[in-house]
């Protein structure tokens, strides 16, 4: 089984897995996809984020990517050339290929490059989105209308021929640190990590979720949080906020704040939740961004769940340069 948020990125999986791949080479199929049907909310200049079960273990991937070595001055643009981390999708890609895969990444990149060169009609959803988008790079198409976007066919089939290192060295890599504040050395020094996941016993489930530098453990704060509460879409919604702003406040790039899960901690942050009043939006203080998320699960029992961004901002990173994502 597949999950995404568009049917060509599922029937890639689907096609993944009747060409006798796993279900991290349908997510990865699905996955490659994505940047050419729904440009406006991931891309090759994003991160990605992996939690694998196979085998009976649960493997976490960290694919963000780094702020710039070395800057001339403290100050980072909401867009623009001082605005993007390092690429972490690609490597992030090849690293789940090479491990868990069994069809190679470069057959994925080869359908999704067909597809950017051929073209994609445009759904209402992404439509609507385009045209909102003020620093769009082209103009938005209409609903149904098929769009092509070659640039990106030809990044993708370079990178399917040459593997990963077509986008972190040579030409392209390049022209990023032409465009950009970021160098050739932020680009070839750039690693994904494999990292233990965190865990939460929730009513008997464990719910497990990646660690900083990703907010994930937003989720799990949450869920002790409403543990606590009269259940109901007002205490969840509650719940959520007061976690989101503590994820806000307290998750960087440095370990995770066991601090967060602490019953102390969760009794004194339930008491602000009113039954019949909602507490001031704190976390809208973050900025906006864009995840894709898909998930495949196939006939062994590898299951991944995957999530991919836009190109990310450094505005929150710490002491590694990784935005807090």
């Amino acid at each position: 089984m597949i999950a995404t948020s568009h049917p060509l990125a599922t029937a890639a999986g689907l096609e993944a897995f009747e060409a006798g791949g796993n279900a991290v080479d349908a997510a990865l199929a699905a996955a490659t996809v994505l940047p050419v049907a729904e440009p406006t909310d991931n891309g090759l200049g994003g991160d990605a984020f992996a939690l694998v079960w196979h085998d009976g273990v649960l493997h976490g991937l960290n694919g963000s990517g780094r702020a710039p070595r070395v800057l001339d001055e403290i100050r980072v643009d909401e867009t623009g050339p001082r605005s993007v981390t390092v690429p972490g999708a690609v490597r992030a890609w090849a690293d789940l290929a090479e491990r868990f895969g069994r069809l190679g990444l470069d057959r994925a990149l080869g359908r999704a490059a067909e597809r950017a060169r051929h073209g994609v009609a445009c759904s209402a959803r992404i439509a609507d989105k385009w045209a909102r988008e003020p620093n769009a790079p082209f103009p938005a198409p209409g609903v149904g209308e098929r769009f092509t976007i070659p640039g990106l066919a030809d990044t993708i089939e370079r990178i399917a021929s040459e593997g990963p290192d077509a986008l972190y060295r040579g030409p392209i890599a390049q022209a990023i640190a032409s465009a950009s504040w970021l160098t050739e050395d932020d680009l070839a020094e750039h690693r994904s990590d494999w990292v233990e996941p965190l865990r939460y016993d929730y009513r008997g489930v464990e719910v497990c979720e990646l660690p900083p530098n990703g907010q994930g453990g937003a989720a799990l704060v949450g869920l002790a949080l409403y543990d606590g509460l009269e259940p109901g879409l007002h205490s969840q919604i509650e719940a959520m906020k007061l976690a989101l702003a503590d994820a806000y406040a307290h998750v960087g790039d440095a370990p995770w704040p066991e601090t967060l899960l602490d019953p102390e901690h969760l009794v004194v942050r339930r008491a602000l939740i009113h039954p019949e009043r909602a507490l001031d939006p704190e976390p809208s203080l973050l900025p906006r961004g864009g995840t894709t998320y898909l998930c495949a699960v196939d006939a062994h029992g590898t299951a991944i769940s995957h999530g991919m961004s836009q190109i990310e901002a450094p505005a929150l990173c710490t002491a590694s340069g990784r935005a807090s994502a």
